[in-house]
């Protein structure tokens, strides 16, 4: 598979190199910072409908840098 010249595809290399399986689907996990609990919940709920797992909880994150 050839992938992209960036931080991406070194990635994606290291995993083929590691005899990682691409075509296997997989979970991945983020996090998106919202500034109020209501906006989260629609979020949440956006993608839940589309068959996504989501959740929402507190943080302690400073105003400044959501």
């Amino acid at each position: 598979m050839i992938h992209a010249d960036d931080d991406t595809g070194d990635a994606l290399r290291r995993l083929e190199g590691d005899g990682d399986d691409l075509s296997r689907p997989r979970n991945i996990d983020f996090t998106v910072a919202l500034p109020k609990e209501d906006a989260a919940q629609q979020f949440a709920e956006h993608f839940r409908k589309q068959g996504y797992a989501a959740s929402v909880r507190f943080s302690e994150t400073a105003n400044e840098l959501p």
